[in-house]
């Protein structure tokens, strides 16, 4: 792991192996910032990209008329989701989110290389005020189950965590069934069955995996000392405006 994000005070960290933030000296838990990040990249993936797209396709179209295969969120998007779900209680989630969100600016257009589209998708979020509003709540409803969420929208998203349930988890299993198909064809029925609890065990997985995610209690503690400084700052104003 060379580059993270301080889970303590929010510093992201480039070329830095150690897992000790060079900005104040926390050491990083490496297994609760992997879970940390795996959800914030599912979150990210489901509860606001695919969303957001499926949304907009209802809103256009009273429907959703093309199914997407999004490329997964990148690394910035995961840092971006995991500032939005550390401010699950409190009032500082969006802060966080900007705090973050101005690093990732400054790291790509540092770059002296031509931006990919993966960098142009975040700027694009990124720059837009109201957008990373919106990706800030849609990452903290996704994690409270409490979306409100076009039912048309839904099922598209749901299909999607099926399909990515299938493939991630029973692939093994999806392509043998394949393979049998293609060997006998004449067993329709027994292949509609093999199918049918193929998707059964994908569903369950999807199910799993949804409620697999971080403790309130640990999202509390999570950017800590960035949540001190915020409100801090937020003070500060409070009495230079007095």
């Amino acid at each position: 792991m060379d580059r993270f994000l301080c889970t303590n005070c929010g510093f992201i960290n480039i070329d830095n192996s150690t897992c000790i933030c060079t900005n104040c000296s926390t050491e990083i838990d490496t297994k609760s910032y992997s879970e940390l990040m795996t959800y914030a990249g599912r979150a990210s993936k489901y509860g606001y990209k695919y969303r957001t797209e499926y949304e907009n396709q209802v809103a256009e179209f009273g429907e959703v008329r093309t199914q997407y295969s999004l490329l997964d969120p990148t690394t910035y998007y995961e840092w971006l989701a995991a500032a939005a779900l550390s401010g699950m209680v409190g009032t500082v989630a969006y802060d966080l989110v900007k705090f973050v969100a101005q690093q990732i600016y400054k790291q790509i257009t540092a770059k002296n290389t031509v931006l990919t589209e993966s960098d142009k998708s975040i700027l694009d979020l990124i720059s837009d005020n109201d957008e990373l509003i919106k990706f800030s709540n849609y990452i903290r409803q996704y994690y409270k189950g409490n979306a409100k969420i076009p039912k048309k929208a839904l099922n598209a998203i749901l299909k999607e965590e099926l399909v990515h349930s299938l493939l991630d988890n029973h692939k093994g299993e999806f392509n043998e069934t394949i393979k049998q198909i293609n060997i006998d064809e004449d067993k329709p029925l027994d292949v509609k069955k093999e199918f049918s609890h193929l998707l059964l065990q994908a569903s369950k997985s999807a199910g799993r995996k949804r409620k697999e995610k971080p403790k309130l209690e640990e999202l509390k503690k999570s950017l800590k000392k960035l949540k001190k400084e915020i409100k801090k700052t937020r003070k500060e104003k409070k009495k230079r405006k007095k």
